[in-house]
Formats: structure tokens, C-alpha cells, sequence
């Protein structure tokens, strides 16, 4: 049976009267309505499609009805940029400034008093930490359209090298001084922030296996033993830290000061071991992507660099909690990438990643 992305990338196909269409697939996931939402690359900057009801649509800015920005951008008369749109979930625009550009994140409107919330923590977390992340200045709170407007960051992503291990060190540090950050508050962060569990873990994973049976008509091969066998060694609770929660190397960026911290939207309370063990997940896919100039020996250093930097091997159950969290974080992206066909082919070794690292975890009742 021909699943719901194979037929929606030949309508694509046909409608762009392009053949290689499934190679151009930047994205696919679903809404909130559970439709098929797929963007691809182009030259200007791609398309979205979506389907729904054996109806293709292309989407446009001038469609968004979500997004207050959207509206605004459309109908600029000043010089923007978009740099990047999600319908119905966000939306950046670059905005020339002198000396600079200015970026403004334009959200839901009931995400946005939230997001500016924990911005503003993020920085106050940060703010007087030596060796800690630099995080983008915030300069406004636009609620008429409904966006963050922050300051322009100059900088480079991480690459995956052996002699980029000092830069993953770097990195190690200042997640650690990000994780310390409650001595500088004056208020407890469990009344600040939302904690996020191993068992909010196992619940994304559980959806993202959801969203493949719709799209895909089937989890990847593996999926669902691995994530029972994750769900059987969970770890314990231990006291929680803040947290990014999407930390991998496009978060982050290098330059000649301070590394820089990017989107915080979903900061929270988490495992001291979470962020560090999603950015080694990442590590290995930039090598099996072939990006990031990844090699072997360059993953196994710059990891080692980072956990020496976030210095947390004292943790009870260090390994097996780090090995439980880089588990999730595969398997989170063998579901991702097996929604993207030009990496397809990837989500056999992320699950047999995935898998080594739940042999590794020994169970919380033992």
C-alpha cells in the first residue's frame, strides 16, 4: 500500500513538473490536525505543502492566519528577509539594521508571553557566569504582532573535527554554568519553570511513532522494541536542572567571545544529562550525514570534550542515565529523518545506535 507521503510527494511531483521531488524534502511532519505538512528546498528560500483529504495546497505567507507577523511581512514596504516559517507555528524575518540586523521570531499569540518569559530567564541564568553561553540580547516584545525582535548573532555552527574538540569543551562548560544558574536567581526555579521527565521522554517518542504510522504507514523497523525496552529501564528521578531541550550544533554558535545559545522557547527543569546526551545523538547523525566535516574520530573526541566540560560524571548512574538519554534522542530522530527520503536510509543505523545505547542501561529496579 502506497503510504500518504509516497503519493503526496507524485502529486507534488506533477504539480512542479520536477522528478526528483523526494530528494528536495526539507521537512514533512504533521499539524495539530494531524495533516500532512511537507516543505521543500529552492532556490528562493522553498515551498510548504499541505495535504489533506486527497487535496494538495501550497501554502504562502499570505495564507497564514496563525501568525500575526505573517500579515505584516506580506505587506512590508521596508527591506526584510524571511528566514525561516513553520506554518501555524512560527515565523523569523531578518530586518536590516545599521550596525546589524535585527531577527524578529514571530509565534502563536498565546505562545508569545511565554517565550519572552523564559528568554528573559534564560539570560538571567546566563547573565555573570564565566564561561557560560552568550544569549541573543532581546530588545522588544511586539504583541501587536505578536514576536520577539531580537539582536543579530554573528557566528559559525560547530564542526565535528578532532581539532574542534576545544570547541565542544567550550560548549561543556557553559551548559554546566546554564545548569548552576539558580544561585543567581532570587525566586526557585521549580516556580519558574515546567519539568520535563523520562517519561515526557518516552511520551514524545511514543507520538513521533504515532505521526509515522500516519504518514509512512508504518514505524521504522525497530521502533516500537526499542522504545518498550527504553520504557523498561527508565531512570530514576533526580533533581532537575535547567535545561534547553533541543540542544544540538545548529543551536549553537561559535565565534570570537562567548558560544551563543539560540531558541529557548522550550526551556525547562530536566535531567542534568538530557541536553548533552540530544547534542552527542546529533554528533553521530552529522557523521552519517556526512556534514559538519564529521569523521569517527571527530564525534568520539568532541563528545569526550563535551562531558569533560559539563563535568557531571558524578552523578549517580552517570552512564546508564547518559546512555538512556542519547537512546531517546536516536530514536527521536530515526522517526524525523524517516519522514525526510534523502535520509531515509539513515534510520536503520540511528534505531542500531539507539539500541546500543539501551543495552547499556541497566534497570532502575535493579
Amino acid at each position: 500500500m502506497t503510504s500518504q507521503l509516497t503519493t503526496a510527494l507524485d502529486w507534488i511531483g506533477r504539480y512542479l513538473s520536477i522528478s526528483d521531488v523526494s530528494q528536495r524534502v526539507r521537512r514533512a511532519d504533521l499539524d495539530r490536525k494531524d495533516r500532512l505538512m511537507i516543505e521543500l528546498d529552492g532556490p528562493e528560500g522553498g515551498a510548504w505543502f499541505r495535504v489533506t483529504a486527497a487535496v494538495l495546497r501550497e501554502l504562502a505567507p499570505a495564507d497564514e492566519r496563525e501568525l500575526p507577523l505573517a500579515a505584516w511581512y506580506t505587506s512590508a514596504t521596508e527591506d526584510t528577509r524571511l528566514v525561516s516559517w513553520r506554518p501555524g507555528r512560527r515565523m523569523v524575518v531578518e530586518l536590516p539594521r545599521e550596525g546589524g540586523s535585527e531577527f524578529w521570531k514571530g509565534l502563536r499569540p498565546k505562545r508569545l508571553a511565554e517565550a519572552a518569559r523564559r528568554h528573559d530567564l534564560a539570560q538571567a541564568l546566563c547573565d555573570g557566569a564565566e564561561g557560560g553561553f552568550a544569549i541573543p540580547a532581546l530588545l522588544g516584545v511586539d504583541c501587536d504582532r505578536s514576536a520577539l525582535k531580537l539582536t543579530g548573532v554573528v557566528g559559525f555552527e560547530p564542526r565535528v573535527r578532532v581539532s574542534d574538540e576545544s570547541d565542544f569543551e567550550q560548549i561543556g562548560r557553559a551548559l554546566r554554568r546554564l545548569q548552576d544558574g539558580q544561585e543567581r536567581l532570587s525566586k526557585p526555579l521549580a516556580d519558574l519553570l515546567p519539568t520535563h521527565t523520562a517519561e515526557d521522554e518516552l511520551a514524545v517518542l511514543a507520538e513521533r511513532g504515532r505521526r509515522c504510522v500516519i504518514a509512512l504507514g508504518q514505524q521504522p523497523q525497530g521502533y516500537s522494541k526499542t522504545l518498550e525496552r527504553l520504557r523498561n529501564v527508565a531512570p530514576r528521578p533526580t533533581v532537575p536542572v535547567p535545561c534547553h531541550r533541543d540542544l544540538h550544533d545548529g543551536q549553537v554558535l561559535l565565534g570570537t567571545g562567548a558560544p551563543t545559545l539560540m531558541d529557548l522557547d522550550l526551556l525547562c527543569l530536566a535531567d542534568p544529562l538530557l541536553d548533552v546526551a540530544n547534542l552527542l545523538a546529533h554528533l553521530a547523525l552529522r557523521r552519517l550525514q556526512g556534514l559538519a566535516e564529521a569523521t569517527p574520530d571527530g564525534v568520539r573526541a568532541c563528545g569526550d570534550a563535551l562531558l569533560t566540560g559539563l563535568d557531571r560524571d558524578v552523578l549517580p548512574d552517570y552512564l546508564p542515565r547518559l546512555r538512556f538519554y542519547q537512546a531517546t534522542a536516536l530514536l527521536r530522530l530515526s522517526a524525523l529523518y524517516a519522514l525526510r527520503p534523502r535520509w531515509q536510509a539513515l534510520t536503520a543505523d540511528l534505531i542500531r545506535l539507539a539500541e546500543r545505547c539501551t543495552d547499556e542501561v541497566v534497570p532502575a529496579s535493579a
